[in-house]
């Protein structure tokens, strides 16, 4: 995927995202910040943390550190003075997993202590941060025990646990490790292993708490941590994104005396927050001593799972903490605060404007209605001041060095996110001290994007944010409306919304009542009606945009997904509005909700978003059940019309795979168009690279030779990981064998594809046939039936409309030709003619009257076809579909498209060996104009080469061997025709037809086929060049002339003479056949020295008895330079070589030129027009001279390259210049003989109009420097067909029909 949709995507995605980052040193002048951030690789598939040191001595100077990998380093985190960094590691050598803390002063490791056997995973969510203890039991039936975990993102975590690292810290020079123990001069510290300390709360025995996000008090007597607590009937609802499920702060105390060998200690536990209460975020100003500041976020317990957050501080000399800010139930307008909604606060929210160590506000940010802005808070009156009120960006507070600086992320939709530092005092500065690198060319396209906040009349508080191109007309639109509920979307920036925008769609994010930012009241109002009030906002917001002129209506215009609660607010919209959207996409979404209790980490969601009541004593009755069930999608799932598409995380705790694999069934049960992708690993959210990228692949397929190189090998390979494989162009003349194992027995079965696209041996895969390709129906259906005997599911959609098919240039003979022929006179069949049966009779009987007509009459029972077709067509109409619509809908909905071409580019009827081709446009333009797809929707296009070359039909051949070792290639290969069984002819390599092949097709990586049919052979030729007449050709030549006469020129390599058959990596293959490859590529143009081309060795081999298929990626061709006006076009460097036509031409122009000057100069000269014979001026012989004089200008076509010159000028100029002397004789004959004006008035209008005329084009030739486009001038002199002006225009001789 790389230079359109999906590599836009992958670029985008790829930009790092900042996870966190802090002051490790700040004052006035010099701030050295360190970065961490997370870098999606795709090629590896995984997340990658980069980490990296910001240096800031000014506004205009910014120093940034080289960055270095650090994906081992789960989390680090500053000492308060900066000078220390801990580390929690882990490493993975490939079968054992180890753990490390460490503990690092600059560059030296001070501390480091293996935690492998200590406890189990760190807990690194927001929810937990704290590691999973190992217990030993002698309970027999321990292992087996129940005990809840924390649900969603922490499957499995049952009991995180503090741990106290301790260690001892030798003196530094200049530091002072305590106010009243300074080090001594010379004295040293002795070694002392650090040690690792359970932390066991003094609790009461029943306590089901769990601790989790602890943070040390500056005393470094105390830690501040969340409690997570089970209900009364053993539940540990899941923190993860909910704000309401029993939680607490506790302040903990260590002991005075800790034991150097414990391995767990008790600490007292002191609760700050009351039951009804669930606390979260404890953070504590940095001042190194007492008194110090603690701020902690609340929600209520039970109802909402978010809602709008009170603000608490305690000073550590006070006794009880003290409510800062309150929630807000309705704010008076839209300026007025609306409410704190934050999930958890910065690391570090404390500032100081006087610039003391004492903290006097904190600072964070806050969604306040579609944005999310910076807000800062007086710790002492709770004065809320906004620092940030962008309409544009989306901001997020990462962390504060304690005093007036501040570090913050900003993006919108059109931009990625940037790195802020922020100076606060009486007003506030920032400036960017790090940020992205985008390609030029991507910035272009973001810029030609822009985003809105638009409120949706009579339904507030709903808005949705909208992402367009720039110039304002109705676009399809694709509707997303955000899950939860009570979230909120902002304008952030979104790789795939940017993809879509740019694609053409409108994209509309809705915030429906419900969304936090609006007030208490507006959360609250949802409750009991979801499924209700929130589908209604959401249809209300799509009509608005249409009738404001923003988005179109109707079929494949309105689209719409969502996942989560958004997947089931789309399940609802196609459900209570059928047939208004053409695609619905559905990531975990909920579908039933009264099935959803017993199943989710959050069963409390389910009782309480509908207006049931939950607590320990629930169960599920009927009346609770059905009114659940009438909330939910299921309620209208005989409605739904929608094509839909889900994907599924395997690991789903919030909303079980069950829901999405049940609303699966029933779609299929009943008859409905539904796709489904599971991603294993993937929990909730989908955020796994993988799952990540699906939906942006539109992978193209091509044959870079003359066919047969092995394409559907390839594509059977990749159908299984895709949704759609399509055919876009040709007919039942293509072939591709497919071999696999069938059954439990895996009986190997070959599979014999023609006209339907190979991907179908995929169960899962759809099969489409695009609008570019010719089909005969009884062949048609004769494939599928041999298909389906061999147990292959070829039932449902897969075709387009298509035309309908049936010289000795080698063709098949299956009818492509002449069916094409149809197509392009306009007489020929469609298939949806076909479900007009009286239409189609009409059309049919003219078409073979219209064969009568050409051929005269022959025997052939119209009537009896007529009827044969009627049948049918009853039989192929479950088999079509609306084709632009299908394929556009699967691909808005994130569908995986392959596109399976057909022969390959030197067939194609434009560039391939004309009139050694097939009739249909093999190359990647083809691919748009037979799919309806522009071509910045294809992501990556791989062209298929076989290690040698071969060909069927007739035709030139430049490197075929007619000897023992083309034998011997089409024995071992077995080179014969899947369609037409013939022997296929074979030659070396021929990497000119390659080269010619990548620079029309732009391949992104190649895939060579059948490499270890060249085992046994010791010597092996590769061609390199064509020579005509002593002179390089520099690239393929368009005449088949030329190409018939030039000689090759080869390079020898040694052959490798084993067997490569088993191999399994580029690295396995012998060194010869890695040179073979690497000449290869470099070529064609594979350069491993530039920078960009990281993954140019990587190598994916599938291998059988006779193939092997090695993909390479393949980047960079060089581009053809134009010449400039007035310079020869020379694309062959070959000599004037015409067609045979051309020595006739050049006699008849002497001829005729001869005749005329001579005929006009002695009739001027000698004063008597009827004088010297056949030499005489008579009007009808002069007619006839010029006649045979243009007749032979167009004969003399160029063929060939304007190269040979004569006196100086070349040969077009010599034309030109001949075409003007009857112009002048003419003309001048008319000018000079006055006298005989008055005796012949009608040799007068005959000559005068030519000379006048003749002398007017004379000049008109020397204005353009070419020949005319006007046939008419042929009669004057220098008409030489249309393709003469190419000169003029610069256009290379290849882009003329000639």
């Amino acid at each position: 995927m790389a230079r359109r949709l999906s590599k836009l995507y992958k670029e985008l995605a790829e930009l790092p995202v900042y996870t966190s980052s802090y002051f490790l040193q700040s004052n006035p002048s010099v701030s050295n910040i360190r970065v961490d951030t997370s870098v999606r690789d795709f090629l590896r598939k995984t997340k990658r943390t980069i980490s990296k040191n910001i240096i800031t001595v000014s506004p205009d100077t910014v120093v940034t550190s080289s960055v270095h990998d650090s994906t081992n380093a789960l989390a680090s985190v500053p000492s308060y003075s900066g000078k220390r960094l801990g580390v929690l590691r882990e490493t993975f050598d490939g079968t054992t997993k180890k753990r490390y803390v460490e503990v690092w002063r600059g560059s030296k490791l001070e501390a480091s202590k293996d935690v492998t056997t200590t406890h189990e995973d760190f807990h690194l969510h927001p929810e937990a941060k704290a590691p999973e203890i190992t217990e030993e039991s002698d309970d027999k039936n321990a292992k087996y025990r129940y005990l809840p975990d924390f649900g969603e993102q922490m499957n499995g975590k049952t009991r995180p646990t503090l741990y106290l690292f301790k260690w001892k810290s030798r003196p530094y020079e200049g530091e002072v490790i305590s106010p009243n123990n300074p080090p001594k001069g010379g004295e040293e510290t002795e070694f002392e292993e650090p040690t690792v300390i359970a932390l066991k709360p003094d609790l009461p025995g029943d306590s089901t708490f769990t601790f989790g996000q602890s943070v040390f008090a500056p005393d470094n007597k105390h830690i501040y941590a969340t409690g997570y607590e089970q209900t009364s009937d053993g539940r540990r609802l899941g923190p993860h994104g909910c704000w309401n499920h029993p939680s607490a702060i506790f302040k903990l105390e260590l002991p005075k005396d800790i034991p150097k060998e414990a391995d767990e200690i008790t600490v007292s536990a002191a609760r700050l927050t009351p039951p009804h209460v669930a606390a979260r975020s404890p953070r504590v100003s940095t001042v190194p001593y007492d008194p110090y500041t603690v701020v902690w976020l609340s929600n209520p317990v039970g109802g909402a799972h978010t809602s709008s957050v009170s603000l608490w501080v305690l000073r550590s000399t006070d006794k009880m903490p003290k409510l800062l800010i309150d929630s807000v139930y309705e704010p008076k307008d839209s300026k007025d605060f609306p409410g704190l909604y934050v999930e958890q606060l910065p690391s570090n929210p404390f500032v100081s404007l006087d610039n003391s160590k004492i903290p006097s506000h904190i600072i964070t940010h806050s969604v306040w209605g579609s944005l999310q802005k910076v807000l800062r808070f007086d710790l002492r009156s709770g004065e809320i001041t906004t620092i940030v009120d962008d309409p544009h960006y989306s901001w997020t507070i990462t962390n504060t060095d304690g005093r007036q600086a501040v570090l913050a992320v900003k993006s919108s939709m059109t931009s990625p996110p940037e790195l802020m530092l922020g100076q606060l005092s009486s007003s506030s500065s920032w400036q960017t001290i790090d940020r992205p690198v985008l390609s030029h060319s991507t910035r272009e396209q973001l810029d030609t994007l822009c985003s809105e906040i638009i409120s949706i009349p009579d339904r507030y508080p709903t808005e949705v944010i909208t992402l367009r191109l720039s110039k304002k007309k109705p676009l399809p639109m694709i509707s997303i409306p955000h899950g939860g509920p009570h979230v909120t979307s902002t304008p952030e920036f979104n790789p795939s919304a940017i993809c879509l925008a740019l694609e053409g769609y409108l994209i509309n994010m809705i915030n429906y009542t419900g969304s936090l930012g609006f007030g208490q009241k507006h959360v609250d109002a949802l409750i009991g009606r979801a499924g209700e009030l929130d589908v209604q906002d959401s249809y209300h917001a799509v009509q608005h945009l249409i009738q404001s002129g923003f988005a179109e209506t109707g079929q494949g215009k309105q689209f719409v997904q969502g996942g989560s609660h958004g997947g089931f607010l789309a399940a609802h919209l196609i459900g209570q509005y059928p047939g208004f959207f053409s695609a619905a996409v559905m990531r975990n979404p909920v579908i039933s909700t009264g099935e959803i209790l017993s199943v989710s980490d959050i069963p409390d969601w389910a009782y309480l978003e509908f207006g049931q009541p939950f607590g320990p004593t629930s169960t599920l009755s009927t009346k609770t059940f059905d009114a659940l069930q009438k909330a939910s999608p299921i309620f209208y799932i005989d409605a739904v019309q929608t094509p839909v598409l889900l994907h599924i995380g395997e690991n789903d705790r919030r909303v079980p795979p069950s829901q999405g694999r049940n609303y699966y069934y029933a779609l299929k049960g009943r008859g409905k168009v539904v796709e489904m992708l599971v991603f294993p690993g993937n929990g909730h959210s989908l955020n796994l690279v993988e799952a990540e990228l699906a939906g942006f692949e539109i992978t193209v397929v091509l044959g870079a030779q003359w066919g047969d190189e092995g394409k559907g090998k390839l594509v059977d390979i990749m159908a299984a990981d895709i949704d759609l494989c399509v055919r876009c162009a040709g007919g039942n003349n293509a072939g591709h064998t497919i071999v696999v194992n069938i059954g439990p027995e895996k009986v190997k079965t070959t599979f014999d594809f023609h006209l339907i696209p190979s991907g179908l041996v995929n169960p899962l895969c759809i099969g489409l046939i695009g609008s570019g390709v010719v089909v005969h129906l009884p062949s048609f259906f004769n494939e599928l039936e041999a298909l389906e005997s061999k147990g292959l599911n070829c039932k449902g959609h897969g075709l387009k409309e298509v035309e309908l098919g049936g010289s000795s240039i080698g063709t098949t003979k299956k009818g492509i030709g002449p069916a094409y022929s149809a197509k392009a006179s306009r007489s020929g069949l469609r298939v949806h003619h076909l479900f007009d049966h009286d239409n189609f009779a009409v059309k049919f009987r003219k078409i073979v009257e219209g064969r009568y007509k050409r051929y005269g009459h022959f025997e052939y029972d119209t009537e009896g076809e007529i009827q044969r077709y009627k049948e049918l067509a009853n039989r192929l109409r479950p088999y079509v579909v609306d084709g632009v619509t299908y394929l556009h809908s699967a691909i808005a909905s994130g569908k995986r498209v392959l596109v399976e071409g057909a022969n390959a580019l030197m067939l194609d009827i434009d560039y391939g060996t004309y009139p050694f081709v097939t009739s249909s446009s093999t190359c990647i333009g083809g691919v748009c104009t037979g799919l309806g797809i522009p071509p910045k929707l294809i992501g990556q296009t791989i062209g298929v080469v076989k290690a040698y070359t071969t060909r069927v039909g007739g035709g030139p051949f430049p490197t075929e061997l007619l000897n023992e070792i083309g034998s011997h290639l089409q024995e071992v290969g077995k080179e014969y025709g899947t369609t037409t069984g013939r022997r296929r002819r074979c030659g070396w390599l021929d990497l000119v037809v390659l080269k010619y092949s990548c620079l029309i097709n732009g391949y992104d990586c190649i895939n060579v086929t059948k490499l270890d049919v060249l085992d046994q052979l010791k010597e092996i030729k590769v061609a390199v060049a064509y020579i005509l007449d002593g002179v390089e050709l520099s690239g393929f030549p368009a005449n088949l002339d030329v190409l018939s006469r030039v000689k090759v020129e080869y390079i020898t390599f040694p052959g490798w003479n084993t067997s490569i058959e088993n191999t399994k990596s580029i690295d396995e293959l012998p060194e010869n056949c890695r040179k073979y490859l690497q000449f290869m590529e470099d070529f064609i143009g594979v350069y491993e020295t530039q920078p960009l081309l990281l993954d140019a060795d990587y190598v994916n081999l599938t291998i059988n008895s006779t193939s092997m298929g090695l993909g390479t990626t393949h980047q960079n061709i060089s581009s053809i330079e134009l010449p400039t006006l007035g310079e020869d076009v020379n694309m062959h460097n070959s000599k004037v070589e015409g067609r045979a036509g051309d020595s006739l031409g050049f006699i008849l122009v002497t001829i005729a030129s001869g005749y005329l000057i001579l005929s006009t100069w002695l009739a001027i000269l000698l004063n008597d027009p009827r004088s010297f014979g056949l030499f005489a001026f008579h009007p009808p012989l002069q007619v006839l001279a010029i006649g045979l004089f243009a007749y032979g200008i167009l004969t003399l076509q160029p063929t060939s390259q304007p190269k040979t010159k004569l006196a100086g000028l070349n040969r077009h100029q010599l034309i030109i210049l001949g075409s003007a002397f009857p112009c002048i004789s003419v003309g001048t004959l008319v000018i000079i003989w006055n006298k005989n004006i008055h005796e012949k008035p009608h040799f007068v209008t005959w000559h005068g109009t030519f000379g006048i005329i003749g002398i007017g084009w004379m000049f008109l030739q020397m204005f353009l420097g070419a020949g005319s486009v006007w046939y008419g001038g042929a009669l004057f002199g220098g008409g030489m067909k249309a393709k003469s002006i190419w000169k003029y225009h610069r256009l290379p001789d290849e882009a003329l029909a000639y």
